[in-house]
């Protein structure tokens, strides 16, 4: 029964469950025009969770040919919200609004057969196009490879600092190093990747700028094992402003 409350709670202001598509004296608020993105058509599913908390469950998110959020699905759930998508003026990145006043970023992999999605409640899903629903369990195993893509870096107002080629190499053991932002990290003392949701492939460590900063690495992995998400947060610092959020895909 926590857990119920505790889901209900991230996803409501999230998804809009409670919100409002518009009509009559209820209207809910006014959505910006939808921007057509042609690699956003289509249904986008895989794991999603709190930046800060628990691991909330599986969600589906549908997109139309006019940049348009049709359809969001919670467990199996349709869930009462829409939305619109624009453009940021960055490669890959788009903003989204909700019906209910929720807003965020969507941040395509490389290869756009990929999608992080993190709105304004740190709602954060790794999604992928390919795969309506998550494998039976992830394996620590199946993180262990090497992953190139993209960071996003947001300050704390939420505007679009920038992007940047980053990655990881998983070594031997489940230690890890590797690139984020032309600056060279690696596992912290003592710590290695491990999956701490076998269900929703969650991964956490600890990583270490050398002589610069320590931080919490949570990565999810998408449906189909073949691209991982999630954010890179520095200690002391406030989110987003002291975090890299970052999408990888498997290098071939």
């Amino acid at each position: 029964m926590r857990r119920i409350a505790l889901v209900l709670a991230l996803l409501l202001p999230a998804c809009g469950v409670a919100g409002n598509t518009g009509g009559g004296g209820d209207e809910g608020p006014q959505l910006p025009p939808a921007e057509a993105v042609p690699a956003l058509e289509g249904l986008w599913c895989g794991p999603g969770a709190d930046v800060d908390g628990p691991t909330i469950g599986a969600i589906c998110i549908r997109i139309d040919a006019m940049g348009q959020i049709t359809r969001i699905v919670f467990e199996g759930e349709q869930v009462d919200a829409v939305g619109t998508i624009q453009t940021t003026g960055t490669a890959r990145v788009f903003r989204f609004a909700l019906s209910n006043g929720g807003a965020g970023f969507l941040l395509l992999s490389p290869t756009e057969q990929h999608l992080l999605y993190l709105d304004n409640t740190r709602l954060l899903c790794v999604l992928d196009s390919t795969s309506p629903n998550l494998p039976a369990s992830y394996l620590r195993a199946d993180i262990n490879d090497d992953w190139a893509g993209t960071s996003l870096f947001l300050n704390d107002a939420g505007d679009v600092m920038g992007t940047a080629a980053s990655g990881m190499s998983v070594l031997p053991a489940f230690g890890f190093n590797g690139v984020n932002n032309s600056v060279a990290y690696q596992q912290a003392a003592g710590s290695t990747l491990v999956v701490t949701q076998a269900v929703f492939g969650r991964y956490e460590a600890r990583y270490n700028v050398p002589t610069v900063e320590l931080g919490d690495m949570l990565l999810f992995m998408s449906p189909d094992k073949q691209c991982v998400g999630g954010t890179l947060c520095a200690d002391g610092g406030s989110f987003p402003d002291a975090c890299s959020i970052v999408i990888w895909e498997r290098v071939p």
